[in-house]
């Protein structure tokens, strides 16, 4: 079965959002321990 490109596109921009976001959480985390432990 193979899925229609606009489909394939959605899936790929939703993959990059979650990976960014994820970034985005473990700099902010890692930023937060930094200023507690300074």
């Amino acid at each position: 079965m193979d899925l229609p490109d606009f489909t394939k596109e959605s899936v790929a921009q939703i993959q990059i959002l979650c990976t960014f976001q994820a970034d985005f959480l473990n700099s902010k985390l890692l930023f937060m321990s930094a200023l507690r432990g300074a």
